[in-house]
């Protein structure tokens, strides 16, 4: 059967949006979850489901490629560093703002263990990492085979097993989150979809310093 695809757009805010800014933190993980309640429900209609934050530059089509679809994998994300005990053990972390979430059982299952630990934690990253964890282990050797390198220009792939979903970690050069770690060879040959966190928010991921956004820029004014 043939599986139909939707595309999924996050919450990013331009600098400047005084509507946002006056959100608490509270408020804004409302928001996560309600894009994880959404993602069980098209998940359960059998529609496979893309999610590109609004601040994600796509420089290529990741559609048309494959490289958000199930030709990659049945979960596949984008690489970060929250929640930030998880990449303490892993060496890197899922980050939801990219990413592509195919209509089967096995990752049905996933994403409601997802919404469940969202909930707990008001944070949907939160919630998705802890339950890879808890389907896959804490331990990144069974499961990737080594520890996982943040800046890595490999993809990183869990095969799964006949109740698993294959899951699959995508390089950091391929979208980058960090983007002042990313080589100029890099954006010239292997950047698929930019998608920069500010530079002041690495250390600190709060809603107050998402403003500050002179890694985006800089991507803006390279392809905008």
């Amino acid at each position: 059967k043939r599986r139909r695809s939707s595309r999924a757009t996050g919450s990013g805010t331009a600098a400047g949006d005084e509507s946002i800014t006056k959100l608490s933190v509270k408020q804004i993980g409302r928001l996560w979850i309600l894009r994880l309640t959404h993602l069980v429900e098209l998940l359960e209609a059998g529609i496979n489901v893309v999610f590109s934050d609004s601040d994600a530059v796509w420089v290529k089509n990741a559609l048309a490629n494959g490289l958000l679809s199930e030709r990659t994998g049945d979960i596949v994300m984008s690489r970060g560093k929250f929640p930030f005990d998880l990449t303490a053990k892993w060496g890197a972390a899922g980050c939801m703002g990219v990413g592509f979430f195919r209509a089967i059982p096995s990752v049905l299952n996933v994403v409601k263990k997802g919404l469940s630990e969202g909930l707990v934690n008001n944070d949907d990253q939160v919630g998705m990492n802890r339950a890879l964890a808890s389907v896959f282990g804490e331990d990144p050797i069974p499961m990737f085979g080594h520890k996982l390198e943040l800046y890595s220009s490999q993809h990183d792939v869990v095969p799964g097993l006949s109740n698993q979903p294959r899951f699959v970690l995508l390089s950091h050069n391929s979208v980058p989150r960090f983007c002042n770690a990313v080589t100029e060879q890099a954006w010239a040959t292997e950047v698929q979809i930019a998608h920069c966190h500010p530079r002041d928010g690495v250390v600190a991921k709060t809603h107050k310093n998402w403003g500050s956004s002179m890694a985006r820029n800089a991507v803006l004014e390279r392809y905008g």
